[in-house]
C-alpha cells in the first residue's frame, strides 16, 4: 500500500516539476523577447539619427546654394 502512495507522490512531484518548468521557459521567451525588441528598437534609432544627419547635411547644402 505505501508503495502506490509513493508512486502517486512521485506523480504529484513530477506534475509540480513540469509546471515549474513550464514558467522557466515562459520567463526565459519572454526575456529573449525583450532583449530582441530591444536591441531591434536601438538599431532603428541609430538609423533615425543617421537619416536626420544626412537630412540636415542636405539641408546645409541647401541652404548655401540658396546663398
Amino acid at each position: 500500500m505505501r508503495g502506490g502512495g509513493d508512486c502517486r507522490g512521485i506523480q504529484k512531484n513530477k506534475k509540480i516539476f513540469i509546471f515549474i518548468l513550464f514558467i522557466l521557459i515562459i520567463l526565459l521567451l519572454f526575456l529573449f523577447l525583450f532583449v530582441f525588441i530591444f536591441l531591434l528598437n536601438n538599431k532603428l534609432m541609430i538609423l533615425i539619427i543617421k537619416k536626420r544627419k544626412k537630412m540636415i547635411i542636405c539641408g546645409d547644402v541647401l541652404h548655401l546654394i540658396a546663398l
